[in-house]
């Protein structure tokens, strides 16, 4: 019989392999938002092990996945976008019921009105982009919520130019608060 790891064991054996840090997320995301493994039984194994790449970075990795973060792109968005820039904070996976059908937005922000959706690389090569184009259109119509639908350049070469997008519209919308410029010396917010 070959020999059997648990889950949470094999997912930490792919984050150490993975090329990069995006790629080691991927990993997390893909078997916590499949509900193979929970946060707490990564968690329970990281401890577990003694050396193990990306330590430092696992932590908030894994509490991320845990708030709902699938995605390593949707995790730019919310470390690049949301945090660097002082946005408010959104809620990830967020359900709503909307004209009697179940929907779950990347990033919500009820307060403002306002939904973020992050779109991987493959969005674009396939009918979802009409069909979510259609869903936006109808939300807006029927409780007036504003979406934002970004893909990866959007969240990594041009987080600061999306923060002040964000940021416009959430403060159209009654966000009384104020962005403020990340890291880099030519942020676009500030």
């Amino acid at each position: 019989m070959l020999p059997r790891t648990r889950v949470e064991d094999t997912v930490l054996d792919l984050v150490a392999a993975a090329r990069t840090f995006d790629h080691a997320y991927t990993w997390i995301a893909r078997a916590v938002s499949r509900k193979l493994v929970t946060v707490a039984a990564l968690r329970a194994s990281l401890a577990g092990r003694r050396r193990i790449r990306w330590r430092r970075w696992l932590a908030d990795a894994l509490e991320d996945a845990e708030d709902g973060v699938y995605s390593s792109l949707e995790r730019r968005y919310i470390k690049d976008v949301e945090r660097a820039h002082g946005l408010p904070r959104s809620e990830h996976q967020a359900r709503r019921l909307l004209d009697g059908k179940v929907q779950y937005r990347d990033n919500w922000y009820p307060d403002y009105r306002v939904v973020v959706e992050i779109d991987g690389p493959d969005y674009h090569q396939n009918e979802r982009v009409q069909l979510d184009k259609d869903r936006d259109n109808r939300n807006l119509a029927l409780d007036n919520v504003k979406t934002h639908r970004f893909g990866p350049v959007a969240v990594t070469e041009r987080a600061c130019e999306t923060a002040a997008m964000v940021a416009a519209t959430l403060q159209r919308n009654g966000w009384g608060g104020l962005p403020h410029a990340c890291r880099k010396p030519d942020c676009a917010v500030g």
